[in-house]
């Protein structure tokens, strides 16, 4: 069996993970390769006095490759190699001569740094980091999702069971109107009880009957509600019937009641809530910190070295790397600003605003943990006095019963009276079952309240990898 909100909330962490390796893989090396053929024949131009015409027609051949990538410093480089060889004539007007050309460029490295801008973070780093956290995020949402769907889980068993104690009790209530009925008619054929007494009695039967076929559907929805929940194929198990063989618990007496103080404090250090808000002061954080990198000025620095190498063959250039003739060397600074920062400092005034959002959704998160354990802990204490309550209930109106039963033998009460003694003490058999499955699902609720729900089951999450 699974849960569908729970199966939706792994497919979130998954694909959280696949945008962390998706943003990750920007420090992957890129390699490019391509070839370029030219031909192409140049106008007539003068040349010198005394005004001499030249022209070209060639044909050349060029290929490149590289390897260009990044660095988590924000660095970027590149390993690249060129070549291009080339023939043709050049035509003057004292003829035509004809050119073979070949030329190799060997890059060994071509590095470049930022010094200000870009240095502790950049847009990748930014991007990373965001997967990270929006990582942790997900793994949250899943047990706070978890959390839930427990509560719920307990809400709903102790509902159906409830749901199936009242049944009982209006199967037995109905039973007992039916044998009233039939002890009715026969008093009513000897003439002790009149016609009027007779129909008090149908309508006892009917009243009692539709009492049950309410709580029958009662029980198949509350059975529904709980299929949903631990199933994700709700036709597999449409006409499974629950074998419920659990009794709902009375309180012992004396029983301590949870200490506000107490749950609060195990709350405000348990509560997945928090975490998640932290979270989301993280990420406001580290856009707050890309921003304000923005105002920065950019100053990169550029290095790299190489060789190079021209000949009119081909296959001499080869030889121009082996020997080195050629290197070159070079390193440069290159400084740039905008005109005005106006659009930096708004982007870094919206980063601030909604990191200030975020700690004050934590502050208020706190209250709120604070109201939910406040209204559990006096919830839980209500339900222990409902139960109380509806005990003394039931048994006066169980009082009350026999003493209409024996009433009515001495012929001092009508069978009106017993009936709705009985109609009693079957609402008040319904109020104590609801008070004892509401005390439960208060205890439910107040575990949840104080983020202890996980730990009370022993369900354990496996961190992400």
């Amino acid at each position: 069996a699974q849960n569908f909100d729970l199966a939706v909330e792994r497919e979130s962490d998954l694909a959280n993970l696949a945008r962390l390796d998706s943003a990750s893989a920007a420090y992957i090396p890129a390699l490019r390769f391509s070839t370029k053929l030219q031909d192409y024949d140049s106008p007539s131009s003068i040349t010198a006095a005394p005004f001499s015409t030249a022209s070209t027609e060639a044909r050349e051949t060029s290929v490149s490759a590289s390897l260009d990538g990044r660095l988590p410093t924000g660095a970027t480089y590149s390993l690249s190699f060129s070549a291009s060889d080339g023939d043709g004539t050049k035509s003057t007007g004292e003829g035509s001569t004809a050119f073979d050309s070949a030329s190799a460029t060997l890059t060994a490295l071509d590095f470049t740094q930022p010094l200000l801008r870009g240095r502790a973070i950049d847009e990748t780093r930014l991007k990373i980091r965001q997967r990270r956290v929006d990582l942790r995020a997900s793994a949250l949402d899943l047990r706070l999702r978890a959390v839930s769907t427990i509560s719920s889980v307990e809400t709903a068993y102790y509902e159906l069971v409830a749901a199936r104690d009242i049944e009982t009790v209006r199967e037995s209530t109905l039973a007992l109107s039916e044998q009233n009925l039939t002890d009715t008619l026969g008093r009513v054929s000897v003439g002790t009880l009149s016609r009027l007494d007779e129909q008090q009695a149908r309508a006892e039967v009917a009243a009692n009957r539709a009492e049950l076929l309410s709580a029958r559907q009662t029980l198949r929805e509350r059975a529904n509600v709980l299929k949903r929940l631990i199933a994700d194929d709700y036709t597999a198990l449409r006409l499974v019937t629950f074998d419920l063989s659990d009794v709902l618990p009375v309180p012992v007496p004396g029983e301590p009641v949870p200490d506000y103080e107490v749950s609060v404090a195990r709350a405000l250090g348990r509560r997945l809530e928090l975490d998640r808000r932290s979270l989301e002061i993280e990420a406001d954080s580290l856009d707050f910190a890309y921003r304000r990198d923005r105002l920065r000025p950019a100053l990169d620095l550029s290095a790299g070295f190489g060789y190079r190498a021209a000949d009119a063959e081909v296959s001499r250039l080869w030889s121009q790397f082996q020997n080195r003739d050629h290197p070159y060397y070079e390193v440069g600074l290159a400084l740039s600003f905008p005109w005005s920062w106006r659009g930096e400092r708004a982007d870094l005034r919206a980063a601030l605003s909604n990191e200030r959002r975020a700690r004050l959704e934590l502050v208020r998160q706190e209250q709120s943990i604070r109201v939910e354990v406040d209204d559990a802990v006096t919830a839980l204490v209500t339900a222990r006095m409902r139960i109380e309550a509806t005990a003394t209930a039931r048994a006066y109106a169980e009082a009350a019963l026999d003493a209409a039963g024996v009433r009515l033998a001495a012929g001092t009460v009508t069978t009106y009276e017993v009936l709705q003694r009985r109609r009693d003490l079957a609402s008040s058999r319904a109020d104590e079952i609801s008070a004892l499955a509401d005390h439960q699902i208060a205890y439910s609720d107040l575990r949840r309240a104080e983020g202890v729900t996980l730990d009370y089951w022993l369900i354990d999450f496996s961190p992400t990898p």
